[in-house]
């Protein structure tokens, strides 16, 4: 099993489509089995307000994209994102799909640092399975 932590985002802090297109083309061009893209890779890190307004949950419109590279390419994917809270802040979220788009786990960061704790809420699973 070859994995790539090959892909350095995102490329455009905020800009959704650019960044999912950033992972796809690191999917295509990293020949590995499993890609593995940095925290908030989907939307950014640092994006402030944006953190909230680009928020989807587990199962949105960034986890069928995710979904839809990893069957084109034929490369698992872990990505981040801001997953949606209905309670609150958003979740510092990272999933985790196969080769054939179906989602395997979903994990939200427990321990927030810094800023993260302006932004986000924190997840209470310290594992998934």
């Amino acid at each position: 099993m070859v994995v790539a932590c090959a892909f350095q985002g995102p490329l455009v802090p905020g800009d959704v489509p650019a960044n999912l297109a950033a992972i796809e083309a690191a999917a295509r061009t990293a020949d590995a089995d499993i890609l593995i893209s940095p925290e908030m890779s989907v939307t950014g890190y640092n994006i402030g307000s944006q953190i909230s307004e680009l928020a989807e949950p587990a199962d949105g419109p960034i986890a069928e994209s995710v979904a839809a590279i990893a069957r084109r390419t034929g490369t698992a994917i872990v990505y981040g994102y801001p997953e949606s809270n209905t309670d609150g802040l958003p979740f510092n979220a990272v999933q985790a799909v196969d080769a054939a788009g179906r989602r395997l786990a979903n994990y939200r960061k427990t321990h927030l640092y810094g800023s993260d704790k302006q932004w986000f809420t924190p997840g209470d699973t310290w594992t998934v399975q």
